[in-house]
């Protein structure tokens, strides 16, 4: 059974800095929430789940969505982006 199998070490999302960048990456299976959302100040917030952060109006989000398998969200500090 192990031949047919790949390895599963179980859900990861993966986070990282060098101080210019700043990013995450979900595992092949996809199985970690992975949530994120962009306010329109350029606050950049990753989280398990929804409903988090209390204190922000709906109408100050100006993306938000979620990593799926195998996907990665960056952001470069030097340049805002």
């Amino acid at each position: 059974w192990e031949a047919q199998q790949e390895p599963w070490d179980g859900p990861a999302l993966l986070v990282w800095s060098d101080g210019k960048w700043v990013g995450a990456c979900l595992d092949r299976n996809g199985l970690r929430p992975a949530r994120y959302l962009v306010t329109k100040k350029g606050l950049v917030c990753m989280m398990s789940e929804t409903g988090v952060l209390t204190n922000l109006e709906e109408n100050d989000i100006l993306e938000k969505g979620r990593l799926g398998p195998g996907q990665m969200i960056a952001c470069d500090l030097t340049e805002g982006e």
